[in-house]
């Protein structure tokens, strides 16, 4: 039996779906990610266009059954919209890389109270800049709250922590962390990159700091390059030239 439930939602893809309506990826605040109906969605005049776009906090009322795939979107409303990712392309790639990742990794119907918050206060600095540093912060914050938080200040391998300015350092995406130069010499770790102490500190950075305090940020494209790839090990995303140049 459906259970009526009511969320705020972010949209995060459609699907064409017959002639008039589209099958929906939803972050919902209450239930996480689902996976929805909009029947009659893409006719003239629909009351379901508008607040079932992305880069809209909505309202919507759906019907929920457990051991359903799809639900179905009853009605929705608009709470607030993200204008400013249509008014330029910059903006919209980092919006839509959000939306693709959170896509990609959440896993349905769990609750991520504190990633939605996220979302939104991260929407709220890139629609009016298109800042790299809040982009990448954004997805070093994603991969600590899903379980992959990236170690900064010890060895993955050993343990033990790393000085203050090692003269070599390297990290491994697949481990998540820096690798000192013993352990690196031992042939323990495969796919290690060779790294730089600013790059550890670049990521402390991003992993602890307010996104309004790091926006004007300037990041190496190496502490870049590191977060892709663990975003890739982490949720199984083929990394092709992620990083996007303004």
């Amino acid at each position: 039996m459906s259970v009526l439930k009511r969320s705020e939602a972010i949209i995060l893809k459609g699907v064409k779906f017959g002639e008039s309506s589209e099958i929906l990826s939803i972050f919902t605040r209450e239930m996480g990610k689902i996976k929805a109906v909009a029947k009659g969605k893409r006719r003239p005049k629909s009351h379901l266009a508008a607040p079932l776009e992305p880069f809209k906090l909505s309202e919507i009322v759906f019907y929920f059954k457990p051991d359903r795939d799809l639900q179905l979107i009853k009605e929705a409303k608009v709470l607030r919209s993200f204008d400013g990712f249509r008014e330029d392309y910059r903006k919209a790639s980092l919006g839509f890389g959000i939306l693709k990742l959170l896509d990609h990794a959440l896993p349905e119907h769990a609750s991520h109270e504190k990633v939605f918050q996220m979302t939104l206060k991260a929407f709220e600095i890139l629609e009016r800049s298109p800042s790299l540093a809040v982009y990448y912060a954004y997805k070093v914050k994603f991969l600590s709250f899903m379980g992959h938080r990236i170690e900064t200040d010890r060895c993955v391998v050993c343990r033990q922590r790393i000085g203050s300015d090692p003269p070599v350092l390297y990290f491994s995406p697949h481990d998540f962390g820096p690798i000192c130069k013993t352990c690196y010499l031992r042939g323990e770790i495969h796919g290690a990159i060779e790294i730089g102490q600013d790059n550890i500190e670049e990521i402390k950075t991003l992993m602890w700091g307010h996104f309004y305090n790091i926006a004007d940020l300037q990041i190496h494209d190496k502490t870049l390059e590191i977060i892709d790839k663990c975003v890739g090990e982490a949720f199984h995303i083929p990394i092709n030239g992620e990083i996007i140049k303004m």
